[in-house]
């Protein structure tokens, strides 16, 4: 059956690339493998009911809304169990092994992401996690780059108070 072919070769072309977006975001394989396996199944549904012009766009797009949702998950509930810390292990395993020091800004960072509004956590996860071009990620998330220049500002300005606000917080206690 060709469109089983095709959505097999849709799958195989799109897998490793969201797999690695997404562990950088959430912070971890098992919830990275997770929400992309969700991703495509909420994805496969899509395409029965409309046509799909731009997989990778659509499953970008699809892909950074589940895994903020992910790590807004993860957060609450460490937050419900009173954890110190998130416990993420590095989100590139091919990085060298990074400090505590590191590893802790990179989870205030994850935390504070959960903060935003879903557009402005999205703009800034492609831009920052990805590496995507305002371009790029005007085309990824349909809307135009001045769009995508307002709400990285924003998402920028929001996270640097939060992490201000943080580190102040760390001194007084």
């Amino acid at each position: 059956d060709s469109s089983v072919d095709n959505w097999r070769q849709i799958v195989e072309s799109n897998i490793q690339p969201l797999v690695a977006s997404v562990r950088r975001i959430v912070g971890n394989d098992h919830d990275a493998e997770d929400v992309v396996q969700e991703v495509f199944a909420e994805a496969y549904l899509l395409a029965q009911k409309k046509q799909v012009d731009h997989w990778p766009a659509l499953l970008r797009t699809m892909a950074q809304r589940r895994a903020i949702d992910q790590l807004r998950r993860t957060v609450r509930n460490n937050c419900s169990t009173n954890s110190e810390s998130l416990n993420w292990v590095p989100s590139d395993q091919d990085a060298p092994s990074e400090t505590s020091e590191a590893n802790d800004l990179q989870n205030l960072l994850r935390q504070s992401l959960t903060k935003l509004s879903d557009r402005e956590a999205a703009v800034f996860s492609l831009a920052y996690f990805d590496s995507l071009s305002r371009s790029e990620i005007a085309a990824t998330l349909q809307t135009s780059e001045n769009a995508v220049s307002v709400a990285l500002h924003k998402a920028s300005k929001r996270l640097k108070d939060l992490l201000q606000d943080t580190n102040q917080t760390d001194r007084t206690d």
